[in-house]
């Protein structure tokens, strides 16, 4: 049975105005292609609530550091009362985003010889 260790676990959150594709997009792109992670979504829903929607993401990254380590990260989006709105820009340019609340919890693992 490997051992696992436990090596940061952080949340943060944020409400306010945000473009929801394009957060999803970055976070996948930084985790998979920037760091190399082999990244699984483990859940993905939606649920309609009033005038918008809540959103429950679960990702599960690994990465192989040697033949003996293993990085697992776990990662959980809840968006919470998204809905679209449009804003003005500072060129007085109409842009479509997002409004509504996030918070994401990171937990990181070192597994030790996981084979």
């Amino acid at each position: 049975m490997p051992e696992k260790d436990t090596v940061f676990s952080t949340q943060t959150s944020y409400n306010g105005i945000f473009p929801f594709s394009e957060f999803y997009k970055f976070c996948f792109e930084w985790f998979k292609e920037s760091e190399g992670f082999k990244l699984t979504e483990k859940k993905y829903s939606e649920k309609l609530v009033g005038d918008g929607k809540n959103v429950d993401i679960e990702w599960e990254c690994v990465k192989n550091v040697s033949d003996y380590f293993r990085e697992q990260i776990e990662i959980k989006f809840r968006i919470i009362g998204l809905t679209k709105v449009e804003i003005i820009d500072k060129s007085g340019m109409k842009i479509k985003t997002n409004n509504g609340g996030v918070k994401l919890t990171v937990k990181g693992t070192m597994i030790k010889d996981y084979k």
